[in-house]
Formats: structure tokens, C-alpha cells, sequence
């Protein structure tokens, strides 16, 4: 039996539905990711688990309050380039 060395894509997408993914993953997924390996990775470590229970709700907090905040932000700069 010989091997299969035909390289495999993700999910069946090309290169470019792959980056259209790559490009268009929320900042509130990029963020659960990063912490989760941080976690793993300081867990394996230290030798220990450490749970992330926290994190589903701070998560959720932050992507109902980043909204209104950029939005608050944006203002604020636009009325100060206006005058």
C-alpha cells in the first residue's frame, strides 16, 4: 500500500476560501484561542491545571462592551478632526 502525500486542505477548502476563514475569525475567537493555549501551555509548565471557567463569561462581556466603546471612540475622534 503506498502512501498518500497529496497535501489535505481544510474542511475541503481551497487556499483562498482558507485565508477568506483566516481573515474573517472574530477577535473574540482569536482571543479565547491565544488564552486557552497561554493556559495550556503554563499548565504544562508548572505541572498543574488550570481551569478557564472564567473565561466564557469575561468573553462575553467583552464583545458586548467592545462595541459600544469603538463606537464611543470613533465619535470622539470624528468630532475632534471636524473641528
Amino acid at each position: 500500500m503506498s502512501e498518500n502525500t497529496q497535501p489535505a486542505t481544510l474542511f475541503g477548502l481551497d487556499d483562498e476560501e482558507t485565508e477568506d476563514v483566516l481573515r474573517t475569525l472574530s477577535n473574540t475567537a482569536l482571543i479565547r484561542a491565544v488564552v486557552v493555549a497561554s493556559l495550556g501551555l503554563a499548565g504544562s509548565v508548572a505541572g498543574r491545571e488550570f481551569g478557564a471557567d472564567w473565561l466564557d463569561p469575561f468573553l462575553d462581556t467583552y464583545a458586548l462592551a467592545v462595541v459600544p466603546v469603538l463606537g464611543w471612540w470613533i465619535h470622539k475622534r470624528l468630532n475632534q478632526d471636524g473641528k
